[in-house]
């Protein structure tokens, strides 16, 4: 048998053994004895003289080419298959890169809106922390004019209460009550600086009844009261002329109180917002890394679609060669001289998707795309 035949034969024979390579409706016990008997049925072909002796391998041939023709048209639908699979792993990597897209620049909107968060929050913190600074200014402030403010007004209320004592004394008061008011009244023009010769002539003054009183002790009453009403006059005076640095006070500690309260408001505001911006951010992050994953795996699975469908094609390309090697095993032999009493000889043809054969005269209906028919 020549070497090309060989190589045919090897061909059908590796097409037709191999089922789970190459399906077809055919059943697989008539496939095994086809692929057994082959070599046989070439054998036969090749040392045949006469058309009636090729008639009996020509129908095992063009057995071989029905089963192949069956496993082409599963080849045909399987790839069909593929061919809808790939479009539609195509389609879903698409999606993924878009997502994969959309998800990048979400990503980036996160990490710009934390940055200016992030700068927004500093400097909200930085004006709180002055405003916190100039607050307790004020307040110390505030406070020391509120304090002066109370001395003043401590020190009117004891004039004014000095000066009833006086009036008090002055009218006579009982004898039980006389020795604390009278200590009460000298103390007061002690601390207050009194005029020592006052101080003394007080003393006596004070201590003595209404009718033990000389003109000295009148005059001194006199002169006691009116060092008091110049004391409270001059109290009374301190404290109207405090009044609008202590309203100023309080109107500016209130104004700082408000400031301040504005700048921790805003950085509370902020801190809000940025803390929502990390989580968005963390967010959009997983969801980008998501999409990086899913778009490795959707490229995978795109790659592995077409790997399919060029294993696909590859074994229809086998099957087509199969069928073709079949046209050429019928022709393996010259046929011999004519005769008269002779059946005419087998012819098969080939056209670009394998063309019909003649078997003794007789036409069987051609294959689809690539597939090879004894007729």
């Amino acid at each position: 048998m020549p070497r090309k035949a060989m190589s045919d034969l090897e061909t059908v024979v590796a097409v037709l053994a191999d089922c789970a390579e190459y399906p077809s409706t055919a059943a697989v016990g008539l496939r095994a004895m086809l692929a057994d008997g082959l070599p046989e049925v070439v054998d036969v072909l090749d040392k045949a003289t006469t058309t009636a002796e090729r008639e009996v391998p020509h129908e095992l041939l063009q057995m071989v080419a029905m089963v192949l023709r069956s496993a082409s048209g599963c080849c045909v639908e399987v790839l069909k298959e593929r061919e809808v699979q790939v479009a539609e792993a195509s389609a879903l990597c698409d999606a993924g890169d878009a997502r994969h897209s959309s998800s990048r620049a979400t990503l980036e909107e996160a990490r710009d809106q934390v940055t200016l968060l992030s700068s927004q929050l500093q400097a909200a913190r930085e004006t709180a922390a002055e405003e916190q600074s100039n607050h307790a200014d004020v307040e110390a402030e505030t406070k020391h004019i509120l304090e002066s403010q109370a001395i003043l007004e401590k020190e009117l209320a004891l004039a004014r209460q000095m000066a009833v004592l006086v009036q008090d004394l002055e009218a006579g008061v009982s004898e039980k009550a006389l020795p604390s008011m009278v200590d009460a009244v000298l103390g007061y023009l002690v601390d207050n600086g009194a005029e020592p010769a006052l101080q003394v002539a007080a003393r006596s003054a004070l201590q003595r009844l209404p009718a033990e009183r000389q003109s000295f002790d009148v005059i001194t009453l006199e002169t006691i009261k009116g060092v008091l009403a110049e004391w409270q006059a001059h109290s009374e005076e301190k404290l109207a002329t405090s009044a609008p640095t202590v309203e100023g006070a309080r109107a500016e500690a209130l104004g700082a109180w408000a400031i301040l309260a504005l700048a921790r408001g805003n950085t509370a505001e902020l801190e809000e917002a940025h803390a929502q911006a990390e989580q968005a951010l963390e967010t959009a992050a997983s969801a980008y890394e998501k999409a990086q994953a899913d778009v490795s795996s959707l490229r995978k699975a795109l790659s592995d679609r077409l790997v399919e469908q060029t294993l696909t094609e590859a074994k229809a390309a086998e099957i087509n060669e199969a069928s073709a090697a079949v046209l050429r095993l019928a022709d393996v032999t010259p046929p011999p001289t004519a005769a008269a009493d002779t059946v005419p000889d087998v012819k098969m043809t080939e056209d670009s998707r394998v063309g019909p054969a003649l078997v003794d005269g007789r036409r069987v209906a051609t294959a689809g795309a690539g597939q090879a028919k004894l007729q």
